[in-house]
């Protein structure tokens, strides 16, 4: 068990196109609570990669993470990967991370709970820029469990599921949860969306 008490740990600017901010990999009976994770989108000092993760879980089993926060990572706030299984996710929030708040490439039998997965790809952003990203690299993920969350303000999608030819998914469970878009980050960012709610508008208001 690892206990932080309510301790902040921040991130130091680095140039790195992967780190961990907490590592689980190859392990078992693992608990993390109760402390706050600070990355360092707004001061990395590289612009290469996607992969600076707060937290990562792989090839572990029976894992707890319980009321951490886990933003503004240059990858992913949470990270399950490697064949996990046996995963609770409990009153957690990943907000503005540049890439995703939660990333599930390989595992099963995974419980998300009171969990907020928000702005992502909202500073600095890259591709998917979601919430959540199911995508497995492995032979499937499934058994999936989301249960009152909350994914809102990213800037693409709240989840995105993605399988492939080599890879199943199955068994993703959503529900009492919250999904709130947000056209401002298009509106700053990019002008295509703009010219496109304009377009939008004017037909609107033609149609009246």
């Amino acid at each position: 068990i690892v206990d932080l008490n309510g301790s902040t740990i921040n991130i130091m600017p680095n140039n790195r196109s992967y780190y961990h901010g907490f590592r689980i990999q190859n392990c078992n009976n693992v608990v993390l609570k109760n402390g706050t994770l600070i990355g360092d989108v707004e001061s990395h000092t590289g612009t290469t990669g996607e992969f600076g993760y707060g937290i990562t879980i792989s090839g572990s089993t029976n894992v707890k993470i319980i009321n951490m926060v886990s933003n503004k990572m240059w990858g992913d706030g949470i990270n399950i990967s490697g064949v996990s299984h046996n995963i609770d996710l409990d009153r957690c929030i990943c907000e503005e991370n540049r890439r995703l708040g939660l990333s599930i490439t390989n595992g099963y039998d995974i419980t998300v709970t009171n969990c907020e997965f928000n702005k992502s790809g909202t500073i600095v952003g890259t591709d998917p820029k979601c919430g959540v990203d199911i995508e497995p690299t492995g032979p499937k993920v499934d058994n999936i469990i989301f249960d009152n969350c909350k994914f809102n303000q990213n800037y693409n999608s709240g989840i995105n599921i993605n399988g492939n030819d080599d890879a199943i998914v199955e068994y993703i469970t959503i529900k009492n949860s919250e999904f709130i878009a947000i056209l401002k980050y298009f509106l700053n960012n990019d002008l295509y969306m703009i010219l496109y709610f304009l377009l939008f508008l004017l037909v609107f208001l033609l149609l009246q």
